[in-house]
């Protein structure tokens, strides 16, 4: 991971999360284990 940017809404909890990383053999895989780990973390449903 490169890095990261958290945008907030009204309340303080995060609205917008973006993650750059770098190209590589499985980025999918990549992207769907920071899904699940946000998911769990955060305790909120995230849709993309």
């Amino acid at each position: 991971m490169l890095g990261a940017f958290v945008q907030e809404d009204v309340n303080g909890r995060p609205r917008e999360i973006h993650v750059l990383i770098r190209p590589g053999p499985d980025a999918g895989a990549l992207a769907r284990d920071i899904h699940g780990l946000l998911e769990e973390r955060l305790d909120i449903p995230i849709d993309r």
